[in-house]
């Protein structure tokens, strides 16, 4: 199963990792090997973690707005960020200006962002969530902050500085290592 740019295999109980260059690693779960665990754990928690992400939530909650990934993205985006110029969502999406645009345009028909001229600048375009809209991701953002709350309170022993720096380095060496 490819996971960031590694393929991982599972056999007669041991866990094989391909890497980008084609070296392999074998680890035996279950034996005192933490990479190894950890690594057999990655596949699911790559699934776990995009059916928890904020857009996918809101969108299995929001039937009803039909709205798509990108859409549901791009609002959660703005409710995290707040208002922005029409440059900055583009940039804080990671697409052109001609794409935010777009995208901006769906969502505003739809009800969920509003449009406004700069107030020094009339050639600018700032860009908000409407009032209902940033009252669903607020929602949203509120419950995912609780999830994480919730577990860690489970694992007391845990300093929360410390696994978010192991997620952070983790996370860091897994896209240095994409193809």
């Amino acid at each position: 199963m490819p996971v960031g740019g590694f393929v991982l295999r599972k056999s007669y109980g041991i866990l094989t990792i391909r890497y980008p260059n084609h070296q392999e690693e074998e680890f035996m779960p279950g034996t005192g090997d933490d990479a190894g665990a950890v690594l057999e754990l990655l596949p699911e928690l790559a699934l776990a973690l995009r059916a928890a992400a904020p857009h996918e939530q809101a969108r299995r909650e929001h039937p009803q707005l039909r709205l798509t990934a990108r859409q549901m993205a791009a609002v959660i985006h703005l409710g995290a960020d707040g208002p922005q110029t029409m440059s900055e969502f583009a940039g804080g999406m990671n697409v052109s200006r001609a794409s935010a645009s777009e995208l901006v345009e769906r969502l505003e028909e739809k009800g969920m962002v509003v449009r406004e001229h700069g107030a020094a600048d009339r050639r600018q375009i700032n860009v908000h969530l409407s009032p209902h809209a940033d009252r669903m991701v607020q929602a949203t953002l509120r419950q995912r902050r609780q999830d994480v709350r919730d577990v860690l309170g489970r694992h007391p022993d845990v300093a929360p500085a410390s696994l978010l720096a192991v997620l952070r380095d983790l996370t860091a060496t897994l896209k240095e290592t994409r193809p």
